[in-house]
């Protein structure tokens, strides 16, 4: 007896609904956004290493060691953006 393969993803995609669809592509960019990195969120908001520094009460220093990591959590870049950063 032959097992049948599974749907792909495109398939499964193909087969919502608009409205369906269009949800799961918003949701899609939200948690892609989440996962921004340091460097590029702080670049779309125009702050300098410095900027951010000063307004987590920081040394520039230890942005500099937070951009070294490859994504900003959820929780902290909302504790960011509380900041004002």
């Amino acid at each position: 007896m032959e097992k049948a393969m599974g749907r792909t993803l495109q398939q499964v995609t193909e087969s919502l609904p608009a409205a369906q669809c269009a949800t799961v592509e918003a949701r899609a960019a939200v948690l892609i956004e989440e996962e921004l990195p340091l460097q590029d969120l702080r670049k779309k908001r125009k702050f300098t290493q410095v900027d951010v520094a000063r307004r987590l009460k920081k040394g520039q220093d230890a942005v500099s060691c937070i951009a070294g990591v490859p994504a900003v959590r959820s929780g902290d870049k909302r504790k960011l953006k509380r900041v004002g950063a």
